[in-house]
Order: structure tokens, then C-alpha cells, then sequence
């Protein structure tokens, strides 16, 4: 049986490695042109989340996906394939935590995001990942692991798009690709709206503080959908450092309760009133169940909201939040 898997599993390598260099010369032959028209995204990230949800699951990593009822110009096929090799990528790369496939909204483009919680890529190496056959996670060359193709495809298919994407990462902490895709001229963006839980929130910004990458990148993906400017953070300490360069103060403070190093999301949301000089309103998250840790979060005085937290329960005491904050 061992010889058996290990046969499929080098014949899945090998499909892979050639799939990859087909698409390769296939972009640069020229001879693949774009077909763009306006479709739903919601059934693509549908589709992706099937797919990628059990693969992810196999390495013990958990596949988020936020997706928003848009329709985007593009041509599908060929974005769903550069979605597909961003996906492979990072799904590869993570040993734990997880992946994030979300999109938010900025002015007409729809910003579909992929992020993980991998190793991160140096800064220094950023430009070098899409290049051919350069694979940083990969010294050893295992080519099971492929051919550091992927993202030379993405490269190549975001310039036959013309859909620009960025990378920003942190060692340690992991990698975020953003695919640009521009928004097909007739889709009322109230409908997005009715989707989501109401809320007034002209101008509002939040801050998050969670140490777990896919969490805080989840929390920013909905909110700024909902419409609110976002500060995310990892740990209070980075918190103090955005605020300290900041032209206003956060409307409302979003905390997990156990963060890193034995602080508390209490612990960062005291440092950041005493720093505001304002006692901001703040949501602490938690997971415990352990009743001391739970008394001790509710002895705070915040709000203590446990996972797994409902959009409509988040978006209610947002709102009571935003209601206290405005009548102080």
C-alpha cells in the first residue's frame, strides 16, 4: 500500500509539472487571448472553497472564505486559474494555522484577497517569487513540492488580464496576495448591503488586535465591507505604534483576549486608553472556556463576545458601541 500512494502521489507531481509548464509556454506563445465579460464572483469562490476546503483540511489547516455578491469584467476561466495557482501556493506553504479567501470593496474594484499563515517571504525577496522556477520554501528541491512555476503564471496572467497583484508579507507571520479586479459598471453596490447586517457607519474606524493572522485579516475583510475603515494589528504594542502615526482615534477597539507573550487583550485595550486619554469602546473576543479566564474577562468591563462570534451578533454591538461612543 506505502508503494502504492507514494506511485499516485508522484504521478500527481508530475501532472502537476507539466500542467504548469503548458500554461507557461501556452502564455508565452501568445496564442491565449482574454474572452471578458461580467460575471458573478460569488459562484468562483464557491466553487474554490469546494475544491481547496478538503486540501487544506488534509495538512490540518482551516480554508476561510468571505466572498461578496458582486459582479466583476474579467474573463473567468483565466482568473479563476490565477486564483487557483495563488490557492496551490499557499495551501503548499502553510504547515498550521490556515487560508483567507476574501474580497472587499475599494471605490470600483473588488479586491480579491488570498492569505495564509505560512513562513512569510523577506522583503528582499518579494520581486524574486515570480519568477520562474524560484521556490523559497523549497531548499531542498523536492519536486513533489512543484517546480516554482505557480506564481510565473500568475505573473503572466495578471498582465493578460491587465488586473494588477500585490504581495505584502511578514516573516513568520505570513503572506497576503491581492488580485485588482474591476467591477462590471452595473452592479449596485447596495446589494451588497442588504446582504449584510445594517449599520451607521459613516466614517468609523476600527481597530483589531488578534495574533493569529487569518483571524485579524477575516475580521478586516468583513468590516470593510461593512463600510469601516480598518486598523489591524497583531499584538497592542503594534497597535500603540499605527495610533501613534494615526490622524484619529479608533471609533471602536475589536480584541482577542489571549494574545501573545502572556498579554491579554485587556492588557492592550487598558495601553491604548491610557494612550488615547479616551476610553474607547472595546469588544473582547475570546475562545477560553475556562470559567476563571471567562470571569476574568467579563471582571474588564468590555464587552466579551465568544467564538465562534455570528456576523449579526458582531454587527449588534458594533452598533451599541458606536451608539455609546457618540452619546459620551
Amino acid at each position: 500500500m506505502p508503494l502504492v500512494q507514494t506511485m499516485n502521489r508522484a504521478v500527481e507531481a508530475m501532472r502537476g509539472l507539466l500542467d504548469a509548464l503548458l500554461d507557461v509556454a501556452r502564455l508565452d506563445s501568445g496564442i491565449v487571448s482574454p474572452d471578458m465579460a461580467p460575471f458573478a464572483l460569488a459562484e468562483m469562490m464557491e466553487r474554490l472553497k469546494t475544491d481547496y476546503g478538503p486540501r487544506a483540511a488534509a495538512k490540518g489547516l482551516k480554508l476561510r472564505v468571505r466572498p461578496l455578491k458582486a459582479q466583476v469584467r474579467s474573463d473567468a476561466a483565466l482568473l479563476e486559474r490565477l486564483l487557483r495557482h495563488l490557492l496551490d501556493n499557499a495551501v503548499r506553504y502553510t504547515a498550521s494555522g490556515g487560508v483567507l479567501l476574501g474580497c472587499r470593496r475599494r471605490g470600483m474594484m473588488l479586491c480579491i484577497e488570498v492569505a495564509d499563515t505560512g513562513v512569510g517571504i523577506p522583503t528582499d525577496k518579494l520581486d524574486e517569487i515570480f519568477e520562474e522556477f524560484v521556490q523559497l520554501g523549497n531548499v531542498e528541491r523536492d519536486r513533489s513540492r512543484g517546480l516554482g512555476l505557480g506564481l510565473a503564471v500568475v505573473k503572466r496572467l495578471s498582465h493578460l488580464l491587465g488586473l494588477p497583484v500585490r504581495v505584502r508579507s511578514r516573516p513568520g507571520r505570513g503572506t497576503c496576495f491581492t488580485v485588482e479586479v474591476p467591477l462590471h459598471a452595473s452592479w449596485n453596490p447596495n446589494a451588497m448591503e442588504r446582504a449584510m447586517p445594517s449599520l451607521d457607519r459613516s466614517g468609523a474606524l476600527a481597530l483589531i488586535i488578534d495574533d493569529e493572522e487569518l483571524i485579524l485579516q477575516s475580521l478586516r475583510l468583513v468590516l470593510e465591507q461593512w463600510g469601516w475603515d480598518v486598523l489591524a494589528a497583531a499584538s497592542g504594542e503594534e497597535a500603540l505604534r499605527q495610533l501613534d502615526g494615526a490622524e484619529r482615534l479608533p471609533d471602536v477597539i475589536i480584541a482577542d483576549y489571549r494574545l501573545r507573550y502572556g498579554r491579554t487583550g485587556v492588557d492592550a485595550i487598558r495601553d491604548i486608553h491610557a494612550f488615547a486619554g479616551d476610553l474607547i469602546p472595546a469588544i473582547l473576543l475570546t475562545g477560553d472556556t475556562s470559567p476563571d479566564r471567562i470571569r476574568e474577562a467579563r471582571r474588564s468591563g468590555f464587552t466579551v463576545l465568544h467564538k465562534p462570534v455570528t456576523l449579526s451578533e458582531l454587527s449588534s454591538h458594533l452598533e451599541e458601541a458606536r451608539a455609546r461612543a457618540a452619546a459620551e
